[in-house]
């Protein structure tokens, strides 16, 4: 079962759970792995700096998030497309958070693509209701084949 917005594996408020005024920030590099991580973001995920910088940027996903989802972004990105995605995060204890990231490539001084930047804001509850089934559907089909899934 997915969880509501912001919301908390145990139903509690937590200090995983977004304030309207937080704006978390990640950067990854090409290959996905975590170069920067805000404030904001540390706080709704729980994890440390130190625990997130270099790890896979999809490590942050929750169980039922669609794999392909983030494939998708990725894809796009490389091309140097911006991407809106609804995305369902993971804090340290399991905890899922329904977010809209809004994923931007980076570029260094000469314009060559060297990684990307999402920004997350929580999904609205009417937007979760409507995107929730077709991701429950997306990941059992991804489970249904081994190579999609992420074990």
């Amino acid at each position: 079962m997915m969880l509501r917005p912001g919301a908390t594996s145990d139903r509690r408020e937590s200090e995983t759970a977004f304030r309207e005024d937080d704006a978390p920030v990640i950067e990854a590099d090409l290959d996905g792995r975590i170069t920067y991580a805000n404030d904001a973001c540390l706080r709704a995920c729980g994890f440390s700096e130190q625990e997130l910088l270099g790890q896979p940027f999809n490590g942050l996903a929750h169980p039922e998030m669609p794999a392909c989802v983030y494939g998708e972004a990725l894809r796009k990105l490389r091309l140097g497309e911006e991407v809106h995605a609804y995305v369902v995060s993971r804090a340290r204890h399991g905890e899922a958070a329904w977010e809209l990231a809004h994923f931007t490539p980076r570029y260094d001084a000469n314009g060559r693509l060297t990684g990307y930047r999402a920004l997350h804001r929580p999904a609205a509850v009417e937007e979760v209701a409507q995107i929730e089934p077709f991701y429950r559907k997306i990941r059992k089909l991804e489970m249904a084949v081994p190579a999609v899934s992420r074990t």
